[in-house]
């Protein structure tokens, strides 16, 4: 019987359904007791982020990091949105006894939570993790990913050999 055969690996955008929680912050400004209009300090309410330590110890420049989450959080889905990194393999499995073939897509895991506006190479750098992970699923299926072999790389654009991602790594 013929061994499975690697049609194609590449990378690929997914949807993301993301979880905004980690920009929200419940908080109170503390004024003074004296006249109630001077701001001098936080109470830290609900955060997945913040603690009222942090807010103790600069109180100032935790209350702009909050300032900052929420517009970030007005803006999405405007200004930018969250996607997900998967790696995908091709393969043509040979049925015994007939000439007939199954092709069946394995997919890596992914990453999820990454923002559209981060760095490209930080992109790139994703989609190398995830074909990785897909490199050592196939071992495990004893399909060979030879170093020649050419991935597309569908975020960041261009080919890069299976060689060549192996020695990003190291």
């Amino acid at each position: 019987m013929e061994p499975i055969k690697l049609v194609n690996i590449f990378t690929k955008r997914v949807d993301d359904d993301c979880d905004l929680d980690d920009l929200v912050t419940e908080y109170n400004i503390i004024y003074d007791s004296e006249t109630g209009e001077i701001p001098i300090g936080l109470k830290i309410i609900s955060s997945c982020q913040y603690d009222q330590s942090s807010a103790n110890e600069d109180w100032r420049q935790v209350l702009e990091y909050i300032k900052e989450d929420e517009r970030r959080m007005n803006d999405y889905g405007h200004g930018w949105y969250m996607f997900g990194i998967q790696a995908v393999a091709t393969l043509h499995f040979p049925m015994r006894d007939t000439e007939s073939s199954i092709i069946q897509k394995i997919k890596s895991p992914g990453l999820y939570g990454i923002n559209s506006d981060s760095e490209e190479y930080e992109k790139k750098d994703i989609e190398v993790e995830e074909l990785l992970i897909l490199f050592n699923m196939l071992k495990q299926m004893h399909v060979d990913v030879p170093d020649n072999f050419v991935c597309e790389l569908g975020i960041s654009g261009g080919k890069m050999s299976a060689g060549n991602i192996r020695d990003e790594i190291k």
